[in-house]
């Protein structure tokens, strides 16, 4: 069966095609690479020791005098200061110390620590002049787009919001002019009666498969209520580190040494109390085609409901 599905959260449209899912496919096997059977490796600029390779260094979480985490300046930025078209600031997050650490291996501490630099880059960033957002993304191997083997994410400043957080504003905002209720909420409150797609439910964040989007398995990590970056802290640290830390591994488990792609939308100034902070997590098991560049529409094979039976997980941390 062929079918036309529309992403209520951004109005994109994507074609399901259910038979397509029932091909079979192999587990992702992890990279011949032999740097990464270590901690450390010699040529590469973010590992503990090669500190004189890299730029500015700009944050860090430290323990017993030695860095777990930390941001440096982007030596390749997207943007600077040098215009005043687009400008910003473009600094790396080096998530651990370990180049072989991962999503999928990474301890409750390292996410505890990454997390900790989100919030701090994200809070001086935001608040320089002329910056209007700030955006946080992973890149995982070089199938998503990553350079380096060593476990990063990105941040960028910007002095415009980007067109694809436009894009779920005014989704966000046409919703409300029409049914004067709150898009994101309804949303959630849809999925938790449905059921169906949720992998996670708990105090403070609801993790699910959307019924429509247009990258294959997407999942999506939402606050129930009104979380900001600098709420990353206390319980709501301790759940969002549970919560990555069980879900990436049960797409291991799932999927093997799958890449993919995270991007965290915050809300833009003026939006605390409408838009909700949420995580995607795009798996790039399968790659775009002329098809999908040239008429914006993205071929969707996977069954929501059957993908969330592996990925499924609840709130007694004993699961893990």
């Amino acid at each position: 069966m062929r079918e036309v599905r529309i992403d209520k959260l951004t109005g994109d449209k994507a074609i399901y095609v259910s038979m397509r899912s029932k091909r079979p496919l192999d587990k992702i096997k992890e990279p011949d690479d032999e740097s990464l059977n270590s901690d450390y490796s010699s040529w590469c600029p973010f590992c503990a020791g090669n500190e004189h390779m890299v730029e500015e260094e700009t944050h860090r979480v430290q323990k017993d005098g030695k860095w777990t985490s930390r941001a440096v300046m982007n030596k390749f930025p997207a943007v600077n200061y040098e215009s005043d078209d687009i400008f910003g600031r473009h600094e790396v997050i080096i998530e651990t110390y370990r180049h072989n650490g991962n999503f999928f291996d990474m301890s409750e501490q390292e996410f505890r620590d990454m997390f900790s630099v989100y919030r701090n880059r994200y809070n001086e960033l935001i608040n320089e002049d002329g910056i209007n957002y700030a955006v946080i993304y992973k890149n995982f191997q070089r199938a998503s787009g990553a350079s380096l083997n060593h476990p990063h994410s990105q941040i960028v400043s910007l002095n415009m919001v980007p067109p694809e957080v436009e894009k779920e504003v005014n989704s966000l905002t046409d919703y409300y002019e029409k049914n004067k209720k709150n898009l994101h909420q309804e949303i959630i409150d849809q999925e938790i009666k449905n059921k169906s797609r949720i992998i996670y439910d708990g105090e403070h964040f609801i993790a699910f498969i959307p019924d429509a989007t247009r990258y294959n398995e997407e999942i999506r990590i939402f606050a129930k209520y009104k979380i900001l970056i600098d709420d990353f802290k206390g319980d709501i640290l301790e759940e969002l580190v549970f919560v990555f830390k069980s879900l990436f591994k049960r797409v291991y488990e799932k999927d093997g040494y799958l890449p993919f792609n995270v991007t965290l939308h915050t809300p833009p100034k003026g939006m605390e109390d409408e838009f909700r902070l949420h995580f995607h997590i795009i798996p790039r098991r399968f790659n775009f085609g002329g098809f999908e560049l040239s008429s914006n529409l993205f071929v969707c094979s996977s069954d929501p409901e059957q993908t969330v039976d592996k990925l499924r997980f609840n709130k007694n941390r004993k699961d893990d």
